[in-house]
């Protein structure tokens, strides 16, 4: 009986509290939330990017989005959805991953770019918001380390050392779309 009553009392404070939270507008809080801080190379909300190119090599491919839908401009056809997930994926990362490293151009002055891989690079992409601006990343080698990936934008003269998921997300969509060139060539 004490038991019951412990526990039919322990359920109406609990439940008076919530409803006093509800009532205070304050929802409870772990102070072990961290908040997140955007802090990757593009600066343009991934949202707001409306086209994509890519380029590797002689090859080239385009998409555009309208509609929150990525489209081919090749065969004006839409992505199917785990390509449309990958692109909006890679965007993101440009976004919100910050680069591991910077090498000012000091530090890379006396080194040729194609030690890195990135004359020529391995593949460029241009990334081209709503309102025209324009983001151009060229990605390079992987580092000695088998993760990091050298980068470099336009505009800037420093060298980017990328964590592997954002040049690996790149390089499965760009091998991916490249292939799909290379095939519809072939027919």
């Amino acid at each position: 009986m004490r038991s019951r009553l412990f526990s039919l009392s322990t359920a109406i404070a609990a439940l008076a509290f919530l409803c006093w939270m509800f009532v205070a507008g304050k929802s409870p809080t772990h102070e072990n939330r961290i908040e997140s801080i955007v802090s990757g190379i593009l600066r343009t909300e991934p949202q707001l990017i409306v086209a994509v190119e890519l380029a590797a090599g002689d090859k080239h491919a385009n998409f555009t989005k309208s509609d929150a839908v990525w489209h081919d401009v090749a065969t004006q056809t839409a992505l199917s959805w785990e390509r449309q997930e990958a692109l909006n994926e890679a965007v993101k990362f440009m976004y919100t991953a910050p680069p591991v490293r910077v090498l000012s151009p000091e530090a890379t002055a006396g080194v040729d770019a194609k030690n890195y891989g990135l004359d020529p690079p391995q593949f460029r992409v241009r990334l081209v918001s709503k309102n025209g601006d324009q983001f151009t990343a060229s990605f390079g080698n992987i580092g000695n380390d088998g993760v990091l990936q050298y980068m470099t934008v336009a505009g800037s003269a420093e060298t980017y050392l990328m964590s592997g998921f954002v040049g690996q997300a790149w390089r499965e969509f760009v091998s991916s779309s490249l292939t799909q060139i290379g095939e519809r060539e072939r027919k």
